[in-house]
């Protein structure tokens, strides 16, 4: 197998990993090349890789080429990067860098090894979880406005919503079992509205191409 995904929200860690495998595999360090983009990588972006990806390794026989996609790859760019995995130069390995390798097509995980790298777990503070309620209590009485503006701000890319949400989710359930305790069964029920429709927000972002900031829109106009 010489195409990898590497699943990790820290790109020093996925480079630390594709060196020991570059060095496992004697690939020379002038023969790895890194590509970075700043947005989520496009279709452009994927024929440019293509091109790059042909060229012959400079010091030893093989090659290590790292796209850095960390912060998201299109549906679109991941269906034309299907025919480099499949049939990547024998000079080749392919390293695909994402936080989340729930969000790429089956098909490409289908062609590639999966490695997922243990992040730190993100850590709920008491602040994070007190600042958390203080939001869902506030929305009830904000207008879209104000809403439309929050999901601007949590969406800056598709990952990161992502994020946003799974956090969101862990912090709701810590609160609802705190108003379980104390009986307060209004408040259940409003929490478990809001559990329902950020899970189904989640999903949404794993299964479908739809944008990632209309997910979150709805998510919030909707509590």
């Amino acid at each position: 197998m010489r195409s990898f995904v590497l699943a990790s929200k820290n790109s020093e860690k996925a480079f630390e990993h594709i060196l020991k495998i570059s060095k496992k595999n004697k690939i020379d360090k002038l023969d790895i090349s890194i590509e970075f983009f700043e947005k989520q990588v496009g279709i452009e972006d994927v024929r440019n890789i293509q091109k790059k990806l042909f060229l012959k390794p400079l010091r030893g026989k093989n090659k290590a080429f790292i796209i850095n996609a960390i912060n998201g790859i299109t549906i679109e760019s991941q269906n034309a990067l299907l025919k480099i995995l499949e049939e990547p130069p024998l000079s080749a390995y392919i390293f695909l860098i994402v936080q989340n390798p729930n969000l790429l097509l089956p098909t490409i995980l289908s062609r590639c090894k999966t490695v997922l790298l243990e992040d730190e777990k993100e850590i709920l503070t008491g602040k994070d979880i007190s600042e958390l309620e203080k939001l869902i209590g506030n929305l009830s009485t904000k207008d879209s406005g104000f809403k439309l503006k929050l999901a601007q701000d949590k969406a800056g890319s598709r990952e990161e919503a992502l994020s946003w949400i799974e956090k969101a989710i862990l912090g709701i359930r810590k609160i609802l079992l705190s108003k379980i305790k104390s009986d307060k069964k209004g408040d259940i029920e409003a929490l478990m509205r809001i559990i329902r429709k950020l899970e189904e927000g989640r999903y949404n972002l794993q299964n479908t191409n739809v944008n990632h900031r209309f997910i979150l829109e709805n998510i919030l106009l909707s509590i």
